[in-house]
């Protein structure tokens, strides 16, 4: 950076780096900044997701539960994670604030938390997925979803992630290094590296898994359109709320991996036997601004989800502008067909 320079030493080498933007004042407000804001835009975001949905009796219906779970996760990915994160800017270390029984437990529980609620996300919405297929597959109409089946899939939803990610609540540990006391996991241990790569594994399976059958839902929504019954009216609305549930489904698949996988990759490199190269004082200060970036794009995908749900699906829309303008109430109405009664509601 135009010659500036700043020493760091390493065991009994001392190396001249170039200073990153986040170690001067101007970048770490920036970034404090940039996290702050989106902090701010993700929990406002999906908390008006899960009010609607608990505020409305007209949008209580399952995929639009489904949703309001998916916003509950991505609320805990935000204030467990990102809150953590941004903690660490601000100090401008990753100094661990506490020590001791209770230091090892909040370690353990804050990279426990944001890991199991990334997979909440990705169960429900294959639920969704299965959700609508179920409906294409049914022209004449679908026996609807009972409230005790809908509790029984929710539970799943988190139980099976707590489950496979059990393995966060015994390997994170605190440790000090360098007079001070950090949060971290041992990325060599066999174990954590076999763990590592089986949810690596895990989630791609379940987004191609995600992908088949929102294409299978795509062309059953083809063939069930010769074969319905339905009047015309209630056949087009059950196609368009179908299509727009793909969409959906689609997008945040798309938005998941673009946002994720970069981190993942460079993580998985780490893994691999490359730390070596990042924990270099003079690469780590190189690199900082990309590995800001990297995390700050996984904290983007629970921000931007709630943007894909007003964008893809009206119920949201309609209920969002009856709650900000009660008074257009008369204009503007959840769609409630008895075709969507029959899809939907219980």
């Amino acid at each position: 950076m135009n010659g500036t320079v700043s020493n760091n030493t390493a065991g009994n080498v001392t190396a001249t780096c170039a200073i990153a933007p986040g170690d001067t004042r101007a970048g770490r407000i920036g970034q404090i900044t940039a996290c702050s804001l989106l902090m701010c835009i993700a929990l406002v975001g999906n908390a008006t997701i899960v009010l609607l949905v608990c505020k409305k009796k007209e949008m209580r219906r399952n995929v639009n539960i489904f949703i309001a779970n998916m916003a509950v996760a991505d609320s805990l990915v935000i204030i467990s994670g990102l809150s953590v994160w941004l903690k660490d800017i601000i100090q401008g270390t990753r100094e661990w604030l506490l020590t001791g029984i209770l230091g090892d437990i909040t370690c353990k529980i804050e990279v426990f938390l944001p890991n199991m609620a990334h997979l909440v996300s990705l169960l429900t919405l294959l639920l969704i997925s299965i959700e609508r297929y179920r409906v294409v597959t049914n022209p004449t109409g679908v026996v609807p979803m009972t409230k005790q089946v809908r509790c029984i899939l929710l539970v799943a939803a988190w139980m099976v992630p707590c489950g496979l990610s059990a393995f966060y609540l015994v390997f994170p540990y605190t440790k000090v290094v360098n007079n001070q006391t950090i949060c971290g996991i041992e990325n060599f241990n066999p174990v954590v590296q076999r763990y590592a790569l089986f949810i690596v594994v895990l989630s791609v399976a379940l987004l191609i898994t995600l992908l088949v059958v929102n294409l299978f839902i795509l062309r059953r929504l083809r063939q069930a359109r010769v074969a319905s019954t339905l009047p015309a009216t209630q056949r087009r609305n059950r196609e368009r709320r179908v299509k727009n549930a793909v969409a959906m489904v689609l997008c945040s698949v798309l938005f998941y991996v673009l946002l994720w996988s970069p981190q993942r990759l460079v993580y998985m490199l780490i893994m691999g036997g490359y730390a070596d190269v990042f924990e270099d004082p003079c690469m780590a200060k190189t690199i900082q601004p990309i590995s800001f970036a990297l995390n700050f794009f996984v904290y983007m995908n629970p921000a931007c989800s709630p943007l894909i749900y007003f964008t893809f699906l009206k119920d949201f829309r309609n209920g969002l502008r009856l709650m900000c303008f009660p008074a257009v109430e008369g204009n503007v109405q959840i769609e409630n067909t008895q075709e969507i009664e029959m899809d939907d509601r219980n």
